[in-house]
């Protein structure tokens, strides 16, 4: 990626050196009606395309102003009595809005609908004209024609529209010839643009791919999308309007959508790229964007054939579009203020955006000002191409750059999230070994478990022993967090358990103990734990701390119960004794049933899992996942049998086949 930003900053110049061609000289055989010789007049009068009309109310073209009404008139004369000579006579006209075209009071064609301004904009539009059907045509040299044009605008217009008019006569094959020759030096003339913004274009698909390959990078998604209108919208009209290949208005304004989009995600997305909140003045600037956007974008709606693209196109109410452009733009500088504050591994990205800001500043500015000014507009018409070059050399260099240090945050994410990998791994083969392979066998006890980690790594933790009198002592668990902290908490407990368990068999001795282990390990986090002893004659023994009860028959037990391990060190257990009758079922579980859920969002719940508390280990854990798990599933169920040869036969038998089931 280095190489690419080395080679495309050496070609940038040479893109931007790239000659303007002009166009190619005025075939003799076409003639130009100067703007001078037209004339201007508010409103809509069908007389006014009268050959012989009084014009003495009429204003110069150009002292053209906003008409008050949805019609205006052009007249323009022109000695026209040389096309009689030509084997095709024909008028080509440019005008930017629907209009419809009479020479000496006969109509010879129209340009869209003059009823809604539904037009095709930015072309040169070629009209034939049949001499011999008009009466009243100039027969003698030296006399003038007249041009009549009736043209529509909306009112009430968001700003002063494009009245550029261009009115050429001569043969059909000479107008269609010059208006090639002006398309093929507008697309040389833009090159250098095109190619500018096809490169953001692709970028875009590329920001796109690496937003694809990683969901939580949204910041890519709003790079795509400035990519995608800056290069789909301002691009692509500048070309065709260079070009002057017309389109609809309302294509126009759908390309207009696709810059306006791009344009506006910006502030966006220069705060997400330094990872700091929009700030509410950059959202109420694009809230006020997008409700005047609306307000002009209603026009799109069907029918189009009633749609006011054109005015969309020139969308300058107030120049507020062109100024919030500038605040937004502001953006890619203020994100990154102030400089001290800016990480030193954040600072290239921040050079880029500064570039970005700045190129964009440049060219809407005087842009704006040529807007509050009209009398600079000829001036920013001269150097309107230089600074489009400017900018789009500008912004592709940024974000060749950007694209550099993306790919270069995406290998450090790669690794970093390798890194994760081994370390789950380790921590899963680790809890690998501290989840028993196989519970013991004991006389008399008929005992079942089940583990089931809702991740790669889980929480849950249990252990079953068996004591030297004939006993068991089993400890059940769950550690808050989740991942390589919760895996080595988890360790830690069940070592030390089992190290308890040669020193004593009192469950509320051993969680005091594991107690005071945890406060000195937990950083904040605590666990649920719950420990008990059975002896051989069903003595039963419990201690819990904040876990949930145990089941007994099917009936939720009434135990003491003590805070979590790893909050105080004053905390104490109370021990809770019963007795364990022969076909007794004790059933130990984790909150991963009780708090399964579906995908209504319903929990499995307390009554569910007292319900089935009686059925075999295996069974309430398949009953929990298939609701929906969302947690570790941990399931121990303790019964106490006959302890006669052939009952602890079959015992044994169970525990054998019966052992946990690994993650």
């Amino acid at each position: 990626m280095r190489k690419l930003l080395l080679i495309f900053l050496v070609a940038a110049p040479a893109l931007a050196a790239l000659a303007p061609l002009r166009a190619q000289s005025v075939n003799p055989g076409i003639r130009i009606v100067p703007p001078q010789q037209c004339v201007w007049h508010d409103g809509d009068d069908p007389r006014w395309a009268a050959a012989n009309l009084d014009e003495s109310g009429w204003q110069p073209l150009a002292a053209w102003k906003l008409p008050t009404t949805p019609h205006y008139w052009i007249r323009c004369h022109a000695d026209l009595s040389w096309l009689r000579t030509l084997a095709q006579p024909s008028l080509a006209i440019y005008h930017n809005t629907a209009f419809q075209v009479y020479l000496n009071g006969a109509l010879v064609g129209t340009s869209g609908n003059p009823a809604t301004g539904f037009a095709r904009v930015y072309s040169y539009l070629i009209f034939p004209v049949e001499v011999s059907q008009f009466a009243g045509f100039p027969s003698a040299a030296g006399r003038a024609s007249s041009i009549a044009i009736r043209a529509f605008l909306r009112i009430p217009a968001p700003a002063l529209p494009d009245t550029e008019l261009h009115v050429l006569a001569g043969d059909a094959e000479a107008l269609r010839e010059h208006r090639d020759s002006l398309a093929l030096a507008g697309e040389a003339n833009w090159l250098a643009v095109a190619i500018g913004f096809g490169v953001i274009g692709v970028a875009g698909f590329v920001f796109f791919g690496l937003y694809c390959f990683d969901r939580s990078r949204r910041d890519l998604l709003v790079l795509a999308i400035v990519c995608w209108g800056l290069s789909g919208g301002r691009g692509i009209v500048e070309m065709l309007i260079a070009a002057h290949i017309g389109l609809w208005s309302w294509q126009y304004s759908v390309l207009f959508l696709v810059t306006f989009i791009g344009t506006h995600s910006t502030a966006f997305c220069a705060y997400w790229l330094n990872r700091r909140r929009v700030p509410l003045f950059y959202k109420i600037v694009t809230a006020l964007c997008m409700l005047n956007f609306l307000y002009e974008f209603y026009a799109l709606l069907p029918p189009l054939d009633a749609a006011y693209g054109y005015d969309l196109l020139e969308l300058r109410t107030g120049n507020f579009f062109i100024l919030c452009s500038c605040i937004l733009s502001s953006a890619f500088i203020a994100a990154f203020l102030p400089w001290r504050t800016v990480a030193p591994q954040r600072r290239p990205l921040a050079i880029c955006c500064f570039l970005w800001g700045t190129v964009d500043l440049v060219f809407l500015i005087p842009m704006l000002l040529s807007d509050l000014n009209p009398s600079m507009q000829p001036i920013f018409d001269q150097i309107h191409p230089l600074l489009l070059e400017v900018r789009s050399i500008g912004i592709i260099t940024t974000i060749v750059a950007l694209v550099v240090l993306i790919f270069r945050d995406q290998q450090r994410t790669a690794r970093e999230r390798a890194e994760l990998a081994g370390e789950m791994q380790a921590a899963r083969a680790v809890q690998q070994v501290i989840v028993p392979e196989a519970i013991p066998s004991v006389q008399g006890f008929n005992l079942e478990s089940v583990y089931k980690p809702a991740g790669e790594v889980g929480g849950d933790f249990f252990q079953i022993i068996a004591t030297p009198e004939g006993g068991v002592l089993a400890v059940i668990g769950d550690v808050s967090g989740k991942g390589m902290p919760a895996a080595m908490t988890v360790s830690l407990l069940v070592g030390t358990f089992r190290t308890l368990a040669h020193y004593t068999q009192s469950p509320g001795e051993i969680l005091r103990a594991m107690n005071q282990r945890m406060l000195a390990r937990s950083h904040g986090g605590f666990t649920t734990c719950l420990v008990l002893r059975t002896d051989r004659d069903g003595k039963l023994i419990v201690a819990n701390a904040g876990h949930l009860a145990p089941y007994l028959n099917g009936r939720e037990m009434k135990v003491e119960n003590g805070l979590p391990l790893g909050l105080t060190a004053d905390a104490n257990y109370t021990e809770s004794t019963i007795t364990l009758t022969l076909g007794s079922q004790l059933t130990l579980l984790s909150d991963g049933v009780v708090e399964a859920r579906n995908l209504t969002g319903e929990l499995f719940g307390f009554e569910r899992t007292a319900s089935i508390s009686t059925e075999p280990a295996e069974k309430i854990a398949q009953a929990a996942q298939q609701f929906g798990q969302e947690d570790d599933i941990t399931v121990l169920t303790l019964t106490r049998v006959d302890a006669t040869p052939e009952t602890a036969l079959a015992s044994a038998h169970s525990a054998l086949f019966s052992g946990p089931v690994k993650p």
